[in-house]
């Protein structure tokens, strides 16, 4: 099996969710966009302004350089978007026959959103003390991820 390099490329101002694969040279080897749709706008800055990551380097460039990073969030490797990942990580062990079925029917894209969306829910809860922690199930059923918190 070949092995990869896997940059997941969050916009912080959109909907996008891109996946670069690299070689371990450093060249790219495929490009997806998971979440999205390219407007003439990206298109225009990715590739005709000379910004599309061929080269790694160029990708980590998104993590480093401050004039991008306000606008991208870079995780490296594919995030694992599990429903055991996405379980452990809310906490609330309840439902989870309904959570599982509702996780399945889920994107990637939205799974990653979900998951990252867990630590904002957990952080608005703990300053409005008092609530009560949805139901995963809820969480999922409802979107509560692109809830703002």
């Amino acid at each position: 099996m070949e092995q990869l390099t896997t940059y997941t490329v969050k916009a912080k101002n959109r909907e996008d969710v891109w996946v670069f694969k690299y070689h371990l040279n450093g060249v790219l080897r495929s490009f997806e966009v998971l979440e999205g749709i390219l407007g003439e706008q990206q298109i225009k800055w990715l590739f005709r302004a000379g910004n599309f990551p061929y080269i790694e380097t160029q990708v980590k460039n998104f993590m480093t350089n401050k004039n991008l990073k306000p606008f991208f969030e870079v995780t490296i490797g594919l995030p694992d978007t599990s429903f055991e990942a996405f379980w452990s990580l809310f906490g609330k062990k309840q439902k989870r026959i309904d959570s599982e079925r509702l996780w399945k029917k889920l994107s990637l894209a939205d799974r990653i959103k979900a998951l990252e969306g867990v630590r904002r829910y957990d952080n608005w809860l703990r300053l409005n003390n008092g609530i009560a922690k949805c139901l995963p199930d809820s969480y999922l059923r409802k979107k509560r991820w692109l809830d703002e918190f």
